[in-house]
């Protein structure tokens, strides 16, 4: 439990922090590019992260809500259903799994900064070089 309570810290600091490079790699290749080719104007940075929130907004899929509802209400059953003599062997078996948690979230944030950071470098490459 004290894990999933650290991974909510982290994904509520981390997660902005996050948001802003995501939006500060957009604003860089909007105005490198859209902006050219659609004959539109540059973007600020503050302009491309309500745009970022917007887009966020219009994209959720609240079937994800649904299913995450759902999950807990599995359970919940499920906890019901394992005998009281096993439960504490299920539990050390789940807190064994929830160990590695911490190395899955880190690779997935850090995968996705990387993946900001390339598509970044190649619209500079392509900026500076190829226009």
């Amino acid at each position: 439990m004290k894990d999933i309570r650290r991974l909510l810290v982290l994904t509520f600091l981390i997660g902005p922090l996050v948001g802003l490079y995501r939006t500060f790699v957009l604003q860089k290749l909007w105005n490198w590019f859209a902006a050219g080719a659609l004959s539109l104007p540059v973007i600020s940075f503050w302009v491309m992260y309500g745009l970022v929130l917007i887009i966020g907004i219009l994209t959720t899929n609240y079937s994800d809500k649904q299913q995450e509802r759902n999950f807990k209400i599995l359970w919940i059953i499920l906890d019901a259903c394992v005998p009281d003599d096993k439960k504490e062997s299920v539990r050390e078996e789940l807190d064994e799994m929830g160990k590695n948690i911490w190395i899955e979230v880190g690779f997935i944030v850090i995968g996705g900064i990387l993946d900001f950071t390339w598509a970044l470098l190649l619209g500079w490459a392509v900026h500076t070089f190829l226009l």
